[in-house]
């Protein structure tokens, strides 16, 4: 980086600062939310912090641990990573949401207030970068960039999540710019991160009200749709076990006896999908709440069954297959 460009830098940062420093100081008793953007393998990965701001901002003496003075001695790392002030956001709690692109995106809650290192707070004012097909002939058509921190107060942070997965297609307007152009468009709706309800619960704040009768809906839609699921992976495993057991019978005498395990390799493989699949739809089942839902649910004609009370019992079944497993192994 030459003068130029670091002079550049400190100045974007200051009038950055400077904004933010009047916004902060306007939303003490409001909901604050904190986006950190960074460039990892898979391309822009997001942190997003929400809560209501308790007092006014601070900074605070970063302590080095042992460890990160160790690094920087070594240049592992750079010795402004370990050293300087983080910034402070007082909250009695927040909801953290994070997107590494390894696992799936969730909101969590936290105790205690936000808290941003120095480094990363040095980025603000900056931009993460990311461009698809590096060095290819599509790389500066398909470049994403997002603001590496930005931070969002009072009425911004719903404008936030109900427009912002719009931002990236309206480069050339920043959020409420973005928000002005779409708030009259029929299609407005289906922008909305309806994940900000999720956030909001955990905070016991109140969501709004297109927000949450669709959020409501989705959730409905998925817990019907679990349901079905788990009714199919049940009608698929008997039919699977008497594919293998006919086939086996039919080898006896035939040159195939002895190989009845690699005869049945196919519908054995089929087994043990539906055996994770059933697994993995039991653990959407609990994130959705459905063991306490005690609503009709059709899964064939002239067959309903109680969501609760059948999620129950395939828990119940399925908790036996996994421990047949593992007794023989």
């Amino acid at each position: 980086m030459n003068l130029l460009e670091a002079s550049e830098k400190v100045e974007n940062f200051k009038r950055a600062f400077s904004d933010l420093e009047t916004k902060l100081s306007n939303a003490v008793g409001q909901r604050v939310l904190a986006v950190e953007n960074s460039v990892g393998r898979h391309g822009i990965t997001t942190m997003r912090r929400l809560g209501v701001l308790r007092s006014h901002w601070r900074f605070v003496p970063y302590k080095a641990s042992e460890i990160d003075n160790k690094l920087a001695a070594l240049k592992i790392i750079e010795p402004e990573k370990s050293f300087g002030h983080n910034f402070v956001l007082p909250m009695d709690r927040y909801a953290e949401y994070s997107d590494n692109g390894y696992t799936g995106p969730e909101w969590k809650l936290k105790e205690g207030q936000i808290i941003i290192p120095p480094y990363d707070f040095s980025r603000f004012g900056q931009n993460a970068e990311y461009s698809l097909g590096k060095d290819g002939c599509f790389s500066t058509a398909l470049r994403i960039s997002k603001p590496a921190l930005e931070f969002h107060t009072g009425e911004d942070v719903e404008l936030f999540f109900r427009f912002n997965n719009a931002i990236s297609r309206y480069r050339q307007k920043n959020l409420q710019e973005t928000a002005e152009f779409l708030k009259n468009r029929s299609d407005n709706e289906r922008w909305m991160d309806l994940s900000y309800v999720e956030a909001l619960d955990l905070l016991g704040l109140p969501a709004p009200k297109d927000f949450r009768e669709k959020y409501d809906a989705r959730v409905l839609d998925d817990r019907i749709k679990i349901v079905k699921e788990l009714y199919e992976l049940s009608v698929k495993e008997p039919q699977l076990k008497n594919d293998i057991e006919r086939i086996t019978k039919n080898c006896k005498g035939s040159p195939y006896e002895g190989d009845e395990v690699f005869v049945t390799a196919k519908q054995r493989g089929q087994l043990g999908d539906v055996y994770s699949e059933r697994g993995r739809f039991l653990e959407k089942a609990v994130q959705l709440g459905i063991n306490d839902w005690n609503e009709r649910v059709d899964l064939a004609p002239g067959l309903s069954v109680v969501a609760s009370e059948f999620l129950k019992g395939v828990q119940e079944y399925h908790s036996k297959i996994i421990l047949k497993q593992a007794e023989r192994n």
